[in-house]
């Protein structure tokens, strides 16, 4: 195995990037908080916009609206006002995008702690790292959430990683599901250690993840072979 240990980051993006690798792109302390909560609040796998939608109001008192702001200025994905308690959400989401809007936005109020933690404990150095390495594991929880790793694992494994029949069996998109392979590593429980490359037609790496010792380049990353 190739030594997981980060090397030298020349940006934030890829300091991040570095902190998610060196874990097996596996955040044990989130997966497993997600699972729980996704279990005890009930949420229904496939369809838990609406049950999150009702977390929030019953937990939180939060209000969640979709569409543009009041003045029609923007119509950001997700935009949260703590001073009146609402979460606005873009129109043009779909039920399983927004159930990942809510459920990332469910990470800082449940899990800031957690994530401070992890944070703290890693290798990020500077202050725009630590923004950006907070937001990647809200996300990550959001994921986690929505995908509980229980569920998602023995259905990943009934269908034989058919990723089309993931999509449909918990409603959300290929990316989301894609990504969600790509971190089945948990102790005792591993999947198929997938890594994970979005590619635009230039042939330009947008995002990349790895559950194994992939090695991805440092230099250049305009060629989706590297």
């Amino acid at each position: 195995r190739q030594d997981r240990s980060p090397g030298p980051a020349s940006t934030p993006f890829e300091e991040v990037r570095d902190f998610f690798y060196a874990r097996q792109n596996y955040i044990a302390e989130l997966d497993e908080a997600a699972e729980r909560i996704a279990v005890d609040a009930g949420l229904p796998v496939g369809n838990m916009a609406g049950a999150l939608i009702e977390h929030l109001s019953s937990r939180y008192g939060i209000r969640v609206v979709s569409g543009a702001s009041d003045d029609g200025t923007y119509d950001a994905q997700r935009s949260f006002d703590r001073a009146t308690g609402v979460l606005r959400l873009s129109s043009r989401l779909r039920s399983g995008q927004q159930a990942f809007q809510m459920a990332t936005q469910l990470a800082f109020l449940e899990q800031r702690e957690t994530i401070d933690a992890i944070v703290a404990g890693g290798s990020v150095a500077d202050e725009e790292s630590r923004r950006l390495a907070r937001i990647g594991l809200a996300n990550y929880f959001a994921g986690a959430l929505i995908l509980p790793y229980t569920a998602f694992r023995n259905m990943a494994e009934g269908c034989r990683y058919d990723i089309d029949l993931l999509d449909q069996h918990f409603g959300v998109g290929f990316e989301t599901t894609c990504h969600r392979m790509s971190t089945l590593q948990r102790p005792g429980a591993r999947g198929v250690p997938f890594f994970f490359i979005r590619v635009d037609r230039a042939g330009n790496i947008s995002k990349r993840q790895s559950a194994t010792d992939f090695h991805f380049s440092r230099i250049g990353g305009t060629c989706p072979l590297w």
